[in-house]
């Protein structure tokens, strides 16, 4: 777990962990500044409550390699990969409009119905995403509206590659 103001470094820059973002059932995931620029990034880390430690980081690892290989407008970026004292630390792009899963929740919690012009564009890039995975010979296993961020609130991309696989 990384407290706020923790600092990591990694190749060539060093981040300040701001805030705890998110959890799932493996990882952690913090909001970072990077303080030289102002950049926000995310921070993936494992959480080893669920399974041993050697199993988690072999599935982080593979996720991580899986995760490298993806290079689309439509799903999330690693900036860069860290291994320090307090473990593997993958470095991601910061979707600073929250998940597919808030947006629906805050739409339910208003009463609100989404546009469906809005709706089917956020489903082509999605599907997008998904026709490139799938051509670079990947499943996601996993695709749910926590795991679709918004860059901004219109354009998603997809995240977490931890149960993928080749096929």
């Amino acid at each position: 777990m990384l407290a706020d103001g923790y600092v990591l470094t990694g190749r060539d820059s060093t981040y300040i962990v701001q805030d705890e973002i998110g959890r799932g059932g493996s990882g952690v995931v913090y909001k970072l500044v990077d303080p030289k620029t102002g950049q926000l990034f995310a921070a993936k880390t494992l959480s080893f409550h669920r399974f041993s430690q050697k199993e988690l980081k072999q599935r982080f690892r593979r996720e991580i390699e899986i995760h490298q290989q993806l290079r689309h407008p439509n799903i999330i970026g690693i900036h860069e990969v860290i291994d320090d004292s307090s473990g593997c630390i993958l470095i991601t792009e910061y979707a600073s409009g929250g998940s597919l899963y808030d947006c629906l929740s805050q739409a339910r919690d208003e009463g609100l119905q989404l546009p469906v012009p809005t709706v089917v564009r956020w489903l082509w890039y999605i599907a997008r995403a998904l026709a490139y995975i799938h051509s670079s010979g990947l499943i996601h296993r996993d695709l749910t509206p926590r795991n679709v961020l918004f860059r901004k609130k219109d354009l998603p991309a997809v995240c977490d590659f931890g149960i993928s696989r080749h096929v």
